[in-house]
């Protein structure tokens, strides 16, 4: 995860390493490959808000489950 540059790098699991899969960026649904069904909305990990009538982009926290995509 990059939350400077808003994006999410997932890596799948091949022959005993990590591949990269895919980059999605905060306008991206991620789909997670080991829950069926399950999908992160990365607007929600990447939400902007007005301060000060000033576009600001709230840096998330590291979250554990984005290792599971």
């Amino acid at each position: 995860m990059d939350p400077a540059n808003q994006i999410v790098e997932v890596y799948l699991l091949n022959n005993h390493s990590l591949k990269l899969s895919n980059v999605y960026d905060k306008e991206d649904v991620v789909p997670v490959h080991v829950l069926d069904g399950l999908t992160i909305d990365l607007n929600s990990i990447f939400p902007e808000v007005v301060l000060n009538g000033r576009r600001e982009l709230l840096i998330p926290k590291p979250l554990a489950f984005l290792a599971f995509f």
